[in-house]
């Protein structure tokens, strides 16, 4: 037992810089309710380079929080002078994480990872390859956030368009200033991918949803505001919103902890020992698996020996470790089905070794 806390503890803690980001972020968020929209725009200088430390695409929240603020006083002059302020912070995030790498690693920039698959753009010809990159990037976005479901893409797109249309007619600039924030973050982010030929994943666009989530509520004040039964609409539309994506959550959810079942029903079968558990045949064949979207043999690995507290051997990954077990053993389960054998040499979990899915190309060795 002392041993899963202390495995559990140590996965806590794995996106080590996203916690503390995610707390300068809240932090940024409670400053703009009790300060001035002037002091936030200056706090950006400091917290900009806070956030980009953290994650990528943090600045955009910051940026985010400034645009959507209800006592900002509009115009083309203001929206420029925000605009201009947050691309110095960022410009100023960016040489001072060039400056810090080149002082402790030598090298000025951020070179990018081999497993990443990296073909930085220097001809036209790869400039129009890396461009492609941006269609996949914008159609995986859009079925990871509508759950891979098309109908739902369709909605969310006409609602968002809707938002736009309503509140645009009674306040241009309302819509303005989030679709100016959108442009800017999702075109940096399409310029890093041109640059590097990185497939960024989709939630790097995550800042776009708080623009959504303002102009759905923009939405609604605005159907309220005509009366005559819209405002009923306006505050149905909202509850019909949370409801879907509270639904599909709950779905998502039981696929993404169909392995949490899967492997404590695999542990649940082993015969308590002190040597290590060998796992045959291939991750790939394990539905649940495609449903939690495992993606190494070091997922089933590590978490075998989170729920036990032994070492795990993956057979496919050293083979020669396990030479001395039974050949139908090493070879794997024969059918689809996983099975759970416990030998005088260990047990051992037999995975089918036919694959139902591809596996993922940019996933570094360590996993």
């Amino acid at each position: 037992m002392r041993a899963c806390l202390r495995l559990a503890l140590l996965i806590s803690l794995w996106f080590n810089t996203l916690i503390p980001g995610m707390a300068i972020l809240a932090i940024y968020a409670l400053a703009t309710t009790q300060l001035s929209d002037r002091t936030c725009r200056w706090l950006l200088v400091p917290f900009v380079p806070l956030a980009l430390t953290a994650y990528t695409t943090y600045p955009f929240f910051l940026l985010a929080l400034c645009l959507t603020r209800a006592d900002t006083q509009r115009s083309a002059k203001d929206l420029a002078a925000l605009l201009g302020l947050f691309i110095l912070c960022f410009a100023l995030a960016m040489a001072s994480i060039y400056t810090l790498n080149y002082l402790f690693h030598g090298i000025f920039g951020i070179p990018m990872a081999e497993w990443r698959m990296p073909n930085p753009a220097h001809d036209l010809a790869s400039v129009v390859e890396n461009t492609g990159l941006i269609g996949s990037f914008l159609t995986s976005s859009a079925s990871l956030m509508s759950f891979h479901f098309l109908p739902l893409t369709v909605f969310q797109l006409a609602l968002f368009g809707w938002a736009i249309w309503a509140v645009g007619h009674s306040d241009p600039w309302r819509v303005i200033y989030p679709l100016a924030g959108i442009c800017l973050g999702m075109g940096l982010i399409f310029v890093q991918t041109v640059k590097t030929g990185i497939t960024l994943p989709p939630r790097v666009s995550g800042f776009v949803w708080l623009y959504y989530a303002v102009l759905l509520g923009l939405l609604s004040q605005e159907l309220a505001a005509r009366g005559a039964g819209w405002d009923r609409i306006g505050r149905n539309l909202l509850a019909f919103v949370a409801l879907i994506y509270l639904a599909f959550n709950m779905l998502q959810h039981r696929d993404i902890t169909a392995w949490q079942a899967d492997s404590r029903e695999m542990v649940a079968q082993i015969t308590p020992a002190d040597g290590p558990i060998y796992v045959s045949g291939t991750y790939l064949s394990l539905p649940s698996g495609e449903k939690s979207g495992l993606q190494h043999d070091l997922s089933v690995a590590f978490r075998l020996t989170q729920l036990t507290g032994r070492d795990v051997v993956i057979c496919e990954m050293t083979p020669d470790v396990c030479a001395h077990l039974p050949e139908d053993v090493q070879a794997g389960a024969s059918g689809a089905q996983y099975e759970v054998r416990n030998l005088d040499v260990g047990s051992v979990i037999m995975l089918s070794s036919t694959p139902i899915r591809e596996a993922a190309h940019n996933i570094p060795d360590g996993g």
